[in-house]
């Protein structure tokens, strides 16, 4: 399907410059570029994504006080574990 839209001049140039640099068409940058962003918008849920953790998570601790900071460790972990 074909889309028309306007870029000012600065966007334009950029858009030649970065579509040059990466060997293909401004075309091929532009819907390469929209998918990246419809993943992001679109992207799995939280829910999705913690599902595997919601509801089995153990702190290993009678006393659930800290448990909220528990989890947010082990959350914060799981991150920076994926990242790498």
């Amino acid at each position: 399907m074909a889309r028309s839209f306007r870029l000012d001049a600065e966007l334009e140039r950029r858009l030649q410059e970065a579509a040059a640099r990466e060997g293909v068409s401004a075309s091929v940058f532009i819907r390469k570029a929209v998918e990246e962003r419809c993943d992001v918008v679109l992207r799995r849920s939280l829910l999705d994504d913690l599902g595997d953790s919601v509801g089995a998570f153990e702190s290993g601790r009678l006393d659930t006080t800290r448990t909220s900071q528990a989890f947010a460790d082990f959350l914060a972990e799981k991150y920076h574990r994926n990242r790498r």
